[in-house]
C-alpha cells in the first residue's frame, strides 16, 4: 500500500524556502584558506616600493606638519610637483628676475626637503612648469607653454639640482621632468611631443650637471608614449607614466614602448584605485582599503615597476579631497591600508588559495612576527576560515585589527581615526590551528602574532653610503624579481615559476666598510640548468680616472667559468676575479675584506655591489643582508646579537 505524499503547508513554505536559501548562502560565503608560514611565496611584500604623491596646492605648513606622518606609515618615498610659475601653486614665484638675470628663493623647498630627509623619506620633484621669467605671455595659462629660453631653462634646472645637492640626505631626489605633458586638451603642456624632447634634453643636461649621482625621467605621461619617444636620446633612469583604476593597461602599455631598454625601471608617479573622487566619496571611505590590497597584490606581479606613488597624501584646499589623510590631518582608512601592509614582515608565506569568491589574502612573516591580511572586496559579507600552520614562535599574543565602516575609517566614523586592535589575544602554537573570521563587505581584517618575547630589530650602522640603484630588466615578462631596500641593505631575489631567467639588481655605495658581511637565507632547488647559471655577489671598484676597471664575483658553487657573467654597469665585462665561498649556500655569514679584492687602483671610495641569480631552477629565491663586520664604532657583541636574531 502507497502511503500519500506528505505536504508543507502553504504558510510555512516561504519560511523554509528563506532558510534554505540562507543556509546556501552561508555555505557558499564561507570559505578556507592555509596560511604555511615556512613556505615562502613570491614575490616577497617588498617596502621600496610604495609611495605617496602629493600636489603642489597643500599649504607649507601643513604639508611640513604632516611629514611625521610619513613615518608612521613607512613610506620611504614621496613625489612632489613642484609647480613653478603655476599661480595657484606652492612654488609659484620660487625662480623670479629675468631670463638674463635668474634669481631663486630656496626656502620653501629647502624646508620641505629638510622635514622629509629627517622623516627618512627621498622625494621625487616633478620640475615644472614655465617659471616666470620665461613664460611667452601674460595670460594665467602662460605656464603650461613652452620656456622662451632653452639654455635658461636648462640653467634654472642645473641650479636647482645643485643646490639640493647632499640635502635630501645620501641618496640625490629623483628629478622627473613636467607632469602629464601630454593630458588633453592641454591641460599642463601646450607644446608638441617634439617640443617636450627639447624640453627634456635641457633639463636632464642640467640636472646631470647640477648633482651627477641624481636621476631624472619622466616623461610622467597620462598616455600617449610619444612623449616618451621623444626622450630617447637623452639621459634617462626611469620612465614614468600615470594610472587611476587602470594599471594593468599603463603598465602593458609602456613595457612594449621599454622593449629595447632593460635598463629602464617604471615608475607609477601618480596612482589611485579610481578615476573619480566626489567629496567624501568610497575613495575616502573604508572601501579603499580593500582596493588598495587587491591593487598592491596586483603590482607586486610587475618586477619592473620599481615604484607607486599613492594619489595623493593630502587632501587639497581645505576640504574633501583624494588624500590619504585629511585636509585638517586626520588618517583616512587607506592611510591605515598603507600602515598595515609596512607592519607585515617582507617575506612572503604561501597562502592556498591566495584568493577566490572576491577575498584576497596576504601573508608573511620573520623571527619578530607573523601576519595575515585579508581583504573583501564584495559588498556581502563574508566568513573566512583561517588554518594556520608552522608557525615561527611557539607563544604569543595575537592581534586582531580592522578596516571597516566602524574601525579605522575616520570619513565613516569620526571617532575611529587610529589603527588599533579590535581584539588581542594570547595562544600557543598548539592553540592556533585555525581561525574563523567575519569579513564585513568592502572591508579588511588584518591578523598579527608576535612572540611572547619580542625581539627588538637588528639596528647595526650601514656598510657604506648608499648612492642609488641599479635595475636590470633582461625579459620584462618574465616573473624573475630582484628587489634593495636601502633601509635595511637587503637583496631579495627570486625566478619566479620558471625554470630561466635574470634576477639582477646591484647598489652603488660610497665609503664602503674595510669588511662586508653577506648573510644569504636561500630556498628552492638552485639548479645548474646551464652554463649560465648563477647565484652570487659582485663588486665593481671605481679608479681615480672615474671609470670601473676591476671586479670580483663570489659565489656559493653555482657558477660556471663558461657561462656570461659580465654586467651592464661597472666594468661592463667578466669579473676580474672569482672568489668561491661556501657561505653563499650554506648561509654561514661570509665576510669579505675589501683590501684584499680591491685593485691598486682603486679609489678606496666608490664601489658598485650586484646581486645576481639566474637560470637557477622555479621557485629559487634568495635574501642577502649587508652589513659591516664588528670593528671600530661596532661593538663584537652588538654585532652577533643581530646575527643570531638573522638566523
Amino acid at each position: 500500500m502507497q502511503t500519500a505524499p506528505r505536504c508543507i503547508p502553504t504558510v510555512l513554505r516561504p519560511t523554509l524556502l528563506i532558510f534554505l536559501l540562507c543556509m546556501a548562502t552561508r555555505g557558499a560565503l564561507a570559505q578556507t584558506f592555509t596560511v604555511e608560514f615556512r613556505r615562502w611565496a613570491d614575490p616577497p611584500l617588498v617596502k621600496t616600493r610604495f609611495g605617496v604623491y602629493q600636489t603642489p596646492l597643500a599649504r607649507l605648513p601643513r604639508l611640513l606638519r604632516s611629514c611625521r606622518l610619513l613615518r608612521e606609515v613607512g613610506v620611504q618615498d614621496l613625489r612632489y610637483e613642484v609647480g613653478w610659475g603655476k599661480p595657484d601653486a606652492l612654488a609659484c614665484s620660487q625662480v623670479y628676475g629675468t631670463a638674463a638675470q635668474l634669481r631663486y628663493d630656496f626656502v620653501p623647498i629647502d624646508a620641505l626637503v629638510a622635514e622629509l630627509k629627517g622623516n627618512g623619506v627621498r622625494p621625487l620633484l616633478a620640475i615644472g612648469y614655465c617659471p616666470d621669467p620665461l613664460k611667452r605671455r601674460a595670460e594665467w595659462s602662460a605656464w603650461k607653454d613652452m620656456p622662451s629660453d632653452l639654455e635658461a631653462w636648462e640653467e634654472v634646472v642645473r641650479q636647482y639640482a645643485g643646490h639640493l645637492r647632499g640635502s635630501a640626505g645620501p641618496s640625490a631626489p629623483l628629478y622627473e621632468v613636467w607632469n602629464e605633458p601630454d593630458l588633453p586638451p592641454q591641460v599642463f603642456f601646450t607644446g608638441t611631443p617634439d617640443d617636450y624632447g627639447a624640453l627634456y634634453a635641457g633639463a636632464a643636461r642640467g640636472i646631470r650637471e647640477g648633482d651627477g649621482d641624481a636621476l631624472v625621467g619622466g616623461p610622467a605621461a597620462a598616455w600617449d608614449l610619444r612623449f616618451l619617444n621623444a626622450m630617447r636620446g637623452s639621459p634617462m633612469d626611469f620612465a614614468s607614466i600615470h594610472a587611476y583604476g587602470n594599471f594593468p593597461v599603463q603598465l602593458g602599455m609602456i613595457r612594449d614602448a621599454l622593449r629595447d631598454r632593460p635598463d629602464l625601471p617604471i615608475l607609477l608617479t601618480e596612482y589611485a584605485s579610481y578615476a573619480s573622487f566626489p567629496p567624501d566619496g568610497p575613495h575616502s571611505r573604508h572601501q579603499a582599503a580593500a582596493l588598495f590590497f587587491r591593487d598592491v597584490q596586483g603590482m607586486l606581479r610587475y618586477p619592473d615597476l620599481a615604484k607607486v606613488y599613492w594619489a595623493q597624501w593630502l587632501d587639497a584646499g581645505d576640504g574633501p579631497g583624494m588624500g590619504l589623510v585629511t585636509w585638517d590631518g586626520h588618517r583616512k582608512a587607506i592611510f591605515n591600508a598603507l600602515k598595515l601592509y609596512s607592519m607585515m614582515p617582507v617575506d612572503r608565506c604561501a597562502v592556498i588559495p591566495d584568493g577566490s569568491n572576491g577575498i584576497g589574502v596576504m601573508a608573511s612573516a620573520d623571527d619578530r612576527s607573523a601576519a595575515v591580511v585579508i581583504w573583501n572586496e564584495q559588498q556581502a559579507d563574508r566568513t573566512v576560515t583561517l588554518r594556520l600552520r608552522d608557525l615561527p614562535f611557539r607563544a604569543g599574543k595575537e592581534e586582531l585589527y580592522r578596516i571597516d565602516a566602524q574601525h579605522a575609517s575616520y570619513v565613516d566614523n569620526p571617532t575611529s581615526e587610529m589603527l588599533e586592535p579590535t581584539e588581542t589575544q594570547l595562544f600557543r602554537r598548539a592553540g592556533v590551528p585555525s581561525r574563523t573570521l567575519s569579513i564585513p563587505g568592502e572591508s579588511v581584517v588584518f591578523l598579527r602574532l608576535l612572540p611572547s618575547r619580542p625581539l627588538p630589530a637588528p639596528v647595526l650602522p650601514s656598510p657604506g653610503t648608499y648612492v642609488r640603484t641599479h635595475y636590470w630588466f633582461a625579459d620584462r615578462a618574465s616573473p624573475a624579481y630582484a628587489d634593495f631596500d636601502p633601509r635595511t641593505w637587503t637583496a631579495r631575489l627570486g625566478m619566479g615559476d620558471r625554470e630561466t631567467g635574470t634576477a639582477l639588481i646591484a647598489v652603488v655605495m660610497d665609503d664602503p666598510a674595510p669588511t662586508l658581511v653577506l648573510r644569504v637565507k636561500r630556498d628552492g632547488p638552485f639548479a645548474r640548468i646551464d652554463r649560465h647559471s648563477l647565484f652570487g655577489v659582485r663588486i665593481d671598484f671605481r679608479s681615480h680616472d672615474g671609470r670601473y676597471g676591476q671586479s670580483a664575483l663570489v659565489h656559493g658553487g653555482l657558477y660556471d667559468p663558461l657561462g656570461d657573467a659580465s654586467l651592464p654597469w661597472g666594468t661592463r665585462t667578466a669579473p676580474s676575479r672569482v672568489l668561491h665561498l661556501a657561505g653563499l649556500s650554506t648561509g654561514r655569514p661570509v665576510t669579505l675584506s675589501l683590501k684584499r679584492v680591491a685593485p691598486a687602483d682603486w679609489d678606496g671610495t666608490r664601489v658598485i655591489i650586484s646581486f645576481i641569480l639566474r637560470d637557477a631552477g622555479r621557485n629559487s629565491r634568495a635574501r642577502i643582508e649587508l652589513t659591516r663586520a664588528p670593528g671600530r664604532g661596532v661593538p663584537t657583541s652588538l654585532f652577533n646579537q643581530a646575527v643570531r636574531q638573522r638566523q
